[in-house]
């Protein structure tokens, strides 16, 4: 199989979603004991969460609806309640201001 491409192929990016885990190792609920803490302790941090939803029990099992911002402040939605895809606008992303994320996440 050969694969030609031209100046006018269009190649549009294959974006795979990632996995968040339902109960995650630590969690932070108060952003002002995040932002106490110190340069570069926390590295590997993927998200903040902005909305946690109670764990509901359905006939496919357990979920819970969850709303995160990442570094850049631009909103991560979770649409089947485990996988995460990019969405660029949330209405509670004016609450997290620059200064939140200067020192931790950039």
């Amino acid at each position: 199989m050969e694969l030609y491409l031209t100046r006018k192929t269009v190649v549009e990016p294959y974006k795979v979603p990632f996995q968040m885990l339902p109960f995650p190792k630590y969690i932070i609920l108060n952003l002002a004991d995040f932002v106490k803490l110190p340069n570069r302790t926390l590295v590997d941090i993927m998200a903040i969460v902005v909305y946690l939803d109670t764990i509901h029990c359905t006939m496919w099992g357990p979920f819970r609806k969850i709303v995160v911002i990442n570094a850049r402040q631009e909103c991560l939605e979770s649409s089947d309640y485990t996988t995460i895809h990019f969405n660029p606008f949330h209405h509670n992303t004016h609450h997290f201001e620059h200064k939140y994320f200067k020192n931790y996440l950039h």
